[in-house]
């Protein structure tokens, strides 16, 4: 929204807030864009102005598309009991959806139990491991933001 007067009021816990401002500028109150949109903050009349940056343009690999090229990459969290995802990787994953990433990998997660990296890593060698998976793949679909998960068996011990 746009103000060219001297005042800006805003409203916030039944409260009126007057800012004063100067008459002679325009000031733009952000509107909520979507995380991991293009914003073209740049001069329309330079060359290539009005291309969207590679990062920004979707990529589709057969019958994915993943709405940018942001990806966050697996990160080993060692942050479980028994291999069940909670609320850490709610939050944790979720963080990447709500800030636009296009895709999130999901941790090492082990295939079976005794192949795991470390005692703390996240599972799916149990039916019991799918409510917190599903949760977590739930609220990053609800984003519109694509999810993997990275298998892995760390071998013989």
């Amino acid at each position: 929204m746009i103000n060219d007067g001297s005042t800006f009021e805003s409203k916030s816990n039944n409260e009126t807030v007057t800012e004063l401002r100067a008459p002679e500028k325009q000031f733009f109150v952000d509107q909520p864009v979507a995380p991991g949109t293009y914003v073209n903050a740049v001069d329309e009349s330079l060359p290539g102005a009005d291309k969207v940056p590679l990062l920004f343009q979707p990529l589709t690999i057969k019958n994915l598309t993943i709405p940018n090229r942001i990806v966050v990459a697996p990160m080993c969290q060692y942050s479980v009991k028994d291999g069940f995802m909670g609320d850490y990787h709610l939050v944790h994953l979720g963080q990447f959806a709500l800030g636009g990433a296009g895709l999130i990998l999901a941790e090492a997660t082990a295939v079976e139990a005794r192949g795991r990296i470390s005692p703390d890593d996240t599972g799916i060698w149990s039916d019991a491991h799918i409510p917190g998976i599903k949760r977590v793949v739930d609220f990053v679909h609800a984003h519109g933001v694509k999810i993997g998960i990275q298998l892995n068996h760390a071998g013989r011990k």
